[in-house]
């Protein structure tokens, strides 16, 4: 007898939706923090440091592929910066129903993202820049 799949725990995919929604509403408190602070010391039409653009990148974001290995799973995603996409590969572990993002790689745009191009200074050939401070 096959065991059906445990309906209370949540999928990578909506964790990740999930992920989309609350950062961008945090994205938003936070931007609303620091409006006495912009007008304290920037003109109003003067956009340094203002964030705009990340509101438009975060809600741009988009799955492409999910990759599940229980307890693990890796999620690819896209998203737009001005006219360039770039994508982003998150690293999940089971938590609980949940799951916890333990590392987020970005697509290596150098060599363009494909695997074995050891001369890429960048990547070194895995097609990912790495967080050197976790291993994966």
């Amino acid at each position: 007898m096959i065991d059906a799949p445990d309906k209370s725990l949540q999928s990578p995919e909506e964790f990740i939706q999930q992920y989309f929604e609350e950062r961008l509403v945090e994205e938003m408190r936070e931007r609303a923090s620091r409006v006495p602070f912009r007008e304290r010391f920037y003109a109003a039409d003067c956009r340094w440091d203002s964030r705009d653009s990340s509101l438009g990148m975060f809600q741009s974001e988009t799955i492409l592929r999910v990759m599940p290995s229980e307890p693990t799973a890796k999620v690819v995603t896209a998203r737009t910066l001005g006219c360039s996409s770039h994508q982003i590969r998150y690293h999940l572990k089971r938590h609980g129903v949940s799951w916890l993002i333990v590392s987020v790689n970005l697509w290596c745009r150098f060599c363009g993202g494909e695997e074995g191009h050891t001369d890429c200074k960048t990547c070194h050939g895995a097609g990912w820049i790495m967080d050197k401070r976790k291993k994966v």
